[in-house]
């Protein structure tokens, strides 16, 4: 949705700044006639947006080399999936300061490649150079020198613990599941594996150490005679621990080891019975696919009814796996909303489904190939899997927190 590129005209700076139509002035807006001689201008780079903030709102104006002063770059940008623009830049910062629009809102102006989420289109810089953020607690716009910060969001610290409490807490009320769930949101299918992969390099050993010691658990409690067949019952606990540690490694913190095992702590009920129900669920949908696909078989061993036999396998088998497929890819997300959110394990597996319903079939093309990375691992010597596990669990962190961050950061500002 990329608008045409659009000419920029040069504003002379020899010209008044309230003579120059080209520049605006009033209140809001400042304009520093100093800026093409003095320090600061010597120290950017070409093309360097300066803002003035003395005003109520941002004013910028973009220095090229050779000293000539451009106006304020005209910006696009997305909201409900619609187009909007072009607005000033201060226009654009007034609507992230209301809260109208996002740091993640994506943004566009003439010479940038494409769309890019604002706080990464080099909107927020101060007039010194210094790059700005958002304040994801209070919405304020400071200098990133003033501010803590948190993944990929900054804070300011007076409002430190107040945002870590909310964020850890949830502001989402148990067993309500309504605005949790998103008005729209993609599934970046390669941009999340990328980040994945990111992710698990950027401190491998301890990842991997980290999957080794949950997998290692799982199978050994597997291995256990006559009680290995209960260690499924708590496999989404043992496997949450890890959704848990990944999930903090994810929004830049450095979690101890023994956050693997979180999943046997405070939300250990609620994952205990999610596994227990998903497991009893999808059981009894894929009742009626084994029904169809005895009898089918049945048929089969006569001659008369070898055809209908055939017809009624096909059927068993489609019975069988589909509804297998679509349970499990609709309650993707229900492990993370328990231990994230704090819901309780039904909430979870409605805020999951609703939340996957939109986008069914993307989910399913992103589960597709994570199994193909678990499979490529198998073939691997199974030495593989120590890698493709990880990999597929941050993978997956990464769009749990693309499809929900959003609405986390909202929940958290409107506390």
């Amino acid at each position: 949705m990329s608008p045409n590129p659009f000419p920029t005209p040069h504003a002379d700076p020899t010209i008044p700044a309230e003579k120059n139509p080209l520049l605006k002035t009033g209140p809001g807006y400042s304009f520093r006639s100093d800026w093409v001689s003095s320090p600061i201008r010597q120290g950017l780079h070409s093309d360097q947006t300066l803002f003035d903030r003395k005003s109520p709102h941002f004013s910028a104006f973009t220095v090229p080399a050779g000293g000539t002063i451009l106006p304020p770059m005209d910006w696009y940008y997305e909201k409900d999936n619609q187009q909007n623009g072009p607005v000033p830049v201060e226009d654009l910062l007034a609507l992230l300061e209301s809260r109208e629009i996002s740091r993640d809102t994506l943004v566009w102006r003439d010479g940038l490649d494409g769309w890019q989420p604002l706080h990464a289109a080099g909107v927020l810089m101060a007039e010194t150079g210094e790059e700005m953020a958002v304040c994801a607690y209070s919405g304020a716009v400071r200098p990133k020198s003033e501010m803590i910060p948190y993944g990929d969001r900054w804070v300011l610290p007076e409002h430190r613990d107040a945002f870590v409490q909310s964020l850890m807490s949830g502001t989402q009320s148990e067993g309500s599941t309504g605005n949790l769930v998103p008005d729209d949101y993609t599934v970046p299918i390669g941009a999340c594996f990328s980040r994945g992969w990111q992710s698990l390099t950027a401190d491998f050993w301890p990842n991997i150490g980290a999957s080794a010691i949950v997998f290692g658990i799982y199978f050994a409690l597997s291995s256990i005679p006559y009680l290995g067949s209960l260690a499924g019952f708590i496999q989404v606990p043992i496997y949450g621990g890890l959704y848990w540690y990944f999930l903090l490694k994810v929004r830049g913190q450095r979690p101890e080891i023994s956050a693997v095992f979180y999943g046997f702590s405070q939300p250990f009920l609620q994952l205990f019975l999610l596994g227990l129900v998903v497991m009893l669920i999808v059981l009894a949908a894929m009742i009626p696919g084994g029904v169809a696909f005895g009898v089918g078989i049945a048929l089969t061993n006569n001659a008369s009814t070898e055809i209908a036999g055939g017809v009624l396998v096909g059927l068993g088998i489609l019975l069988f796996l589909i509804p297998a497929m679509y349970l499990q890819v609709a309650w993707m997300f229900a492990p993370q909303l328990c231990i994230d959110r704090k819901l309780d394990f039904w909430p979870a597996m409605l805020t999951s489904m609703r939340t996957v319903n939109k986008h069914w079939f993307l989910c399913f093309l992103f589960s597709l190939v994570a199994g193909l990375l678990v499979l490529a691992g198998i073939l691997a010597l199974c030495l593989g899997i120590f890698i493709a596990a990880p990999w597929i669990f941050l993978s997956l962190t990464h769009l749990y927190e693309h499809i929900y961050g959003r609405q986390r950061a909202e929940d958290i500002l409107s506390t």
